[in-house]
């Protein structure tokens, strides 16, 4: 039996037990909800054990998808975009001691915390709800029977 012809949601339940990368800043991740997949993106680590991830843009899964298969960390020209990051509000440049000149930058997306399963969930969902997030690859699929 090739993998191609397990139901989907046989998959997912199975990448659910594999665990998942160290997440990072820029690392691709993939949300298993139901029988479909999202593609994701870290853009923050907040602690060992929580990390902001956000919805991959579909130019961005499009271009990973076709120049670099085996992409884990976007490079800084796709991370810090307007996809996965806004400006602050009335903040201006801030020149570092390198000096490089940076913007400040709020990180956009949804907190997941490691839970005691070593699944990563939303915040405020059980352990077990559906929706969790896998990182060091990215996948996407939409399940056509729903």
């Amino acid at each position: 039996m090739s993998i191609s012809s397990i139901h989907p949601n046989m998959i997912n339940e199975a990448m659910n037990l594999k665990g998942s990368d160290t997440p990072e800043v820029g690392m691709v991740a993939t949300m298993f909800c139901g029988s479909d997949r999202w593609p994701m993106v870290c853009t923050e680590v907040i602690s060992k054990t929580r990390v902001r991830v956000a919805m991959m843009s579909d130019a961005d899964y499009a271009r990973a998808e076709n120049s670099e298969i085996s992409m884990k960390v976007f490079s800084d020209d796709m991370l810090y975009t307007k996809n996965y990051f806004e400006e602050i509000p009335g903040r201006k440049e801030v020149t570092l001691s390198n000096g490089k000149t940076v913007r400040p930058l709020k990180p956009r997306g949804k907190i997941y915390t490691l839970r005691k399963n070593k699944r990563w969930i939303e915040a405020g969902h059980d352990m077990w709800s559906t929706g969790a997030v896998h990182f060091g690859y990215a996948e996407e699929y939409r399940d056509p029977s729903f």
